[in-house]
Parts: structure tokens; sequence; C-alpha cells
């Protein structure tokens, strides 16, 4: 089967006018915008083969759930044997719920024991930090998060440095806006 890559819209805005290269600034194919492409697209047509969509058993709150705990829309397709898209249709809240969570816990002050409170909330510390690591890959620093079974978040720091990832990882309680270190790591990077 040939890929075909989108060029844009006819003029007509009726068709997706679709090309045999990538980087195509006119294409020689057309398919109608309507609603079985817009079925396609959401994963609810079956696919070459079949002759009815495969059903996933997982409901949306199943699937949000796994998104919260960090496992990627691909995945989560890949294992219910769905597609993508349907996983996608109800990331959207989850991705914004986590990005606020790094916010939160990035703009938290981190304690430790003797050492008390940081002069820096975490995510000014953790920057300054990897800035004066050896041997840094510009832009590999990665923020993440997952939803722990108790309510708990684990933001997590990914990025490069002398050619290996390293990662730190710290524990964020939203209830109590309580941030504490899961690793050494954690605790000497984001404290200042």
């Amino acid at each position: 089967m040939r890929e075909l890559f989108v060029v844009g819209l006819s003029e007509d805005g009726r068709s997706v006018v679709l090309a045999t290269t990538r980087d195509a600034s006119n294409g020689g194919f057309r398919v109608a915008v309507g609603e079985r492409l817009a079925a396609a697209i959401r994963g609810d047509l079956p696919r070459p083969g079949e002759l009815v969509v495969r059903d996933s058993a997982l409901t949306p709150k199943q699937i949000q759930a796994q998104l919260r705990a960090g496992a990627s829309p691909e995945e989560i397709a890949l294992e219910a044997g769905v597609a993508v898209a349907r996983v996608e249709r109800f990331s959207g809240p989850v991705l914004s719920e986590r990005a606020r969570v790094i916010d939160a816990a990035r703009a938290a002050h981190l304690v430790r024991g003797r050492l008390g409170r940081s002069l820096a909330p975490l995510g000014e510390a953790v920057t300054a930090a990897l800035a004066g690591s050896a041997g840094l890959r510009e832009d590999s620093e990665h923020w993440t998060t997952r939803r722990e079974e108790d309510g708990r978040w684990t933001v997590t720091v990914a990025w490069y440095a002398r050619a290996r990832p390293r990662t730190a990882s710290w524990n964020w309680d939203p209830a109590i806006r309580q941030l504490t270190a899961a690793d050494a790591t954690a605790s000497e990077l984001g404290h200042v």
C-alpha cells in the first residue's frame, strides 16, 4: 500500500489534497471531506479486512486513569487493540492536568532536613543545577509526571549529560502542597 501525504484543502474546501511526497506543494489525489473521513480519523471505521470496528472494553475513565499513570496514548491503544485516535479523544483533559501538576511542583520549594527550605523553587533550582552540569546536552531537560495509586504525583525530570540519560524524581502531594525528593539526585538538584 502506498503512503500519501496531506498537502492541504482543495480550492472549494470540499476535499483534502494528497501527494506522494512529504513536502509537495500540490498533489494528484483528493479525498472528499465528509462524515466517513471523520469516522476514519476517530477510529470508528473497521480496518481493512475486518467487518466490524474493534471495540475496546476500556471506558473513557479507564483510558484517562492509564494516561494519568504515565502511559502514552500509543501504548494504551496497542494494548487495547484500538486506534490511537480513539484514545487521544480522551487525552486532552489529562494532558492539561499533568501540565498543571508539573507547573505546581516546579513552583514549590523543596525542604531538606537540616538544610531547611530551598531558596529557589524546584524548577529554577533544577534548571540552574543542570546548566552547570558537565557534558549537558543542550535542550535535553524534559519534565513528566504520573499519578500514583495513593493520589500523589511523581514528577520526573530527564536530561542527557556525558552521553547518558539521567533522571531525578520528586513526590508531589497537591492536597497539602508538599514536595519531597524521591532519590538522592533529586535531593541535590532541587535544593539551593
